[in-house]
């Protein structure tokens, strides 16, 4: 219901996986924004959780067989793949190239096509699941664009 409550959930996501012997260089965290991305960063640095985010530290590049969680933006994520994906804040500003004009525009529609294009090839990173967060009342619209049989909607507890 909240973006804290979902950091907390996807953190407590990872936990899971990282006790059930997920090696955690097989997790990978994208995010669609830097600002997730450093809220992520630090809600799993708290967690006690090996983390190697790409550009925190000045750091351009991350070590894909270093015992940490990878985290990325979803552009970055191209031509990388995870047994285990967490897309991490697909709200309506969740997303690079977020569109301020007025649905219908072809600014909008051609805003909409590059979003939609960055959001498969980020899901297309997972080879085994796929964990997408979003908070309720403001999740992206193409989220509406999933077929209902491909996933299953999980809805958490308010804080």
């Amino acid at each position: 219901p909240t973006r804290q409550a979902a950091l907390q959930e996807v953190v407590a996501r990872i936990r899971e996986q990282l006790e059930q012997g997920v090696y955690p260089q097989n997790i990978g965290v994208l995010c669609g924004r830097h600002e997730y991305m450093a809220k992520m960063d630090s809600a799993l640095r708290a967690a006690g959780i090996a983390v190697e985010a790409q550009g925190s530290q000045g750091q351009n590049r991350i070590h894909i067989t270093q015992p940490s969680v990878k985290m990325l933006t979803m552009h970055s994520a191209k031509g990388l793949d995870f047994p285990h994906v967490y897309l991490v804040g697909l709200t309506n500003d969740g997303l690079p190239g977020a569109r301020r004009d007025l649905p219908g525009s072809d600014s909008y529609s051609s805003g909409l096509e590059q979003q939609r294009r960055l959001l498969y090839t980020s899901m297309i990173r997972a080879g085994q699941t796929l964990v997408m967060t979003t908070v309720a009342g403001d999740e992206h619209v193409l989220l509406a664009d999933l077929p209902s049989g491909l996933y299953r909607d999980e809805r958490i507890a308010a804080e």
